[in-house]
């Protein structure tokens, strides 16, 4: 049986089980409401607050689970894994001092020497200290020549020949973590130091990226003047033309690019997507179509096969291509905020505000579930399924299309409605469902609280393939709550 909670504390630690199993399970947002209402009950409790942030760190919320992590060791200033933890999301957050203090603190305590300095040396590199990023990963090698990470950063730093370099290489690491602004700076530094070719590159990426597209085309032109044929800069740059709203130059520069290179994704990508802005729905088709051949795995396909099919009227299956492309990655927040417009435009207010919401939980800005706000009432689950029988698919079809609604659903929080789906197919056609889908379903359940229907499901996973790890691993752990005394 699961243990019950029977006083306050113990209320506490209830919570902060589940929350650590929902961690472990692969479901951060759900940890991260448990914890949060673990600190409602008790707000000093040193294991939540580092709970709330490893799973803020999960969800790629790093600034955010910096305060969570600061005011457990703050409490508790002794726990060497705190320190740790804080300093591992201050290197993520781009902050190198807090993560020298972080290490520096975790290093008195004993940890690993090989680790403390490479550590050290991770944050002297974001606090801009070369030669003290160097040293001390030259100390993790001394420490422990058989330390790969250790190596590797030192190979790395000493293969930086200079000061300009230095920089262009800090202000790509706070790019890739989104950090625009502060790689943007570091790069305009390196540019003023030495004019060259990945500078350019870099600053005019982080400035589309910030949408300030007159400045990242000064940047891009002026890479593509040192290597003229460089696809990748020529799909920057048209990208660029395109969001500033010079769709003839963009037109150019994608000519350019697919010139060089007839079959690139991004080119194709592009040049259907001006296609359809300029109204040629007939010289998009075969271009998307291409696409959706050779590059089946992307959101961007399928969101472009949306707009053409609710183009051309089929407003129905332009929601199925919408639900592909989220399903391909339901982490991934640009897809939803299109899914919302096109959505918006067939007419299903309700479902748009559910993507738009799930966009915004997804970048920050909003906390709550995705679905709280949204007013408008979703249409009735069996006139919704009866309508996908109308479609006439095949039965392969089908079971693409009721396993990316299930996926649809559950990432908005409709979970019975996922369920729904998840269900149908098993039931209907089993000799298409995966052991993806039959652990999804199981994962649907037991957040439904049907514990034995979500073991069903995990067996199911594992019958279907022996080896599905996520399944043995969600059977344990049932196994190991319901041995709980």
């Amino acid at each position: 049986m699961v243990a019950q909670p029977t006083s306050a504390g113990s209320d506490v630690q209830f919570l902060l089980d589940i929350a650590e199993s929902l961690l472990a399970d692969g479901d951060p947002e759900g940890a991260l409401r448990v914890y949060t209402d673990a600190l409602a009950a008790e707000p000093r409790n040193v294991d939540a607050l580092v709970g709330k942030g490893r799973a803020l760190m999960t969800l790629d919320r790093d600034e955010q689970a910096l305060r969570f992590l600061e005011l457990a060791t703050t409490i508790q200033p002794d726990i060497a894994s705190s320190w740790m933890l804080l300093g591992t999301a201050a290197l993520a957050a781009g902050n190198g001092p807090l993560a020298a203090r972080a290490f520096t603190q975790s290093q008195r305590m004993g940890v690993d020497p090989s680790e403390s300095y490479l550590n050290l040396a991770r944050a002297a590199y974001y606090t801009l200290n070369m030669e003290k990023a160097r040293d001390y990963a030259q100390l993790a090698v001394t420490e422990d020549p058989r330390n790969d990470d250790a190596r590797g950063w030192s190979e790395a730093l000493g293969q930086i020949p200079d000061r300009a370099a230095f920089l262009v290489d800090v202000g790509r690491a706070h790019c890739r973590r989104g950090r625009h602004e502060a790689g943007l700076e570091l790069l305009l530094q390196s540019i003023e130091l030495e004019d060259t070719y990945a500078a350019h590159v870099f600053a005019g990426r982080a400035l589309l990226a910030l949408q300030r597209t007159a400045e990242a085309e000064t940047h891009l032109n002026a890479a593509l003047g040192m290597k003229p044929d460089d696809v990748d800069v020529l799909n920057d740059l048209a990208t660029a033309q395109s969001l500033g709203g010079k769709d003839a130059e963009a037109a150019l520069s994608f000519n350019r690019l697919l010139a060089i290179e007839s079959g690139n994704v991004d080119g194709l990508t592009g040049k259907a997507r001006l296609l359809l802005r300029a109204g040629d729905y007939s010289a998009a088709t075969p271009i998307i179509r291409e696409l959706t051949s050779m590059a089946s795995n992307r959101p961007d396909t399928w969101l472009l096969e949306a707009w053409r099919l609710k183009a051309a009227g089929r407003g129905k299956r332009a929601r199925l291509a919408v639900e592909r492309a989220v399903a391909l990655d339901v982490l991934y927040p640009p897809p939803w905020l299109e899914a919302s417009s096109i959505l918006g435009e067939l007419g299903d207010t309700a479902l748009a505000g559910l993507c738009r919401s799930r966009y915004l939980q997804l970048i920050g800005e909003e906390s709550s579930a995705p679905g709280a706000g949204v007013v408008d009432t979703l249409r009735d689950v069996a006139a919704e399924s009866k309508e996908l029988d109308e479609l006439e698919l095949q039965p392969d079809e089908l079971a693409d299309v009721w396993r990316d609604r299930a996926v649809f659903y559950a990432a908005l929080g409709e979970l019975p409605r996922a369920l729904t789906y998840a269900g149908r197919l098993a039931a209907e056609l089993p000799q298409h469902e995966t052991s993806g889908a039959a652990f999804q379903r199981g994962i649907i359940l037991q957040h439904l609280n049907d514990i034995e229907g979500a073991r069903t499901a995990f067996q199911r996973a594992l019958q279907l393939d022996p080896s599905f790890e996520p399944a043995k691993t969600a059977l344990a752990r049932l196994d190991s709550s319901l041995s709980s005394p």
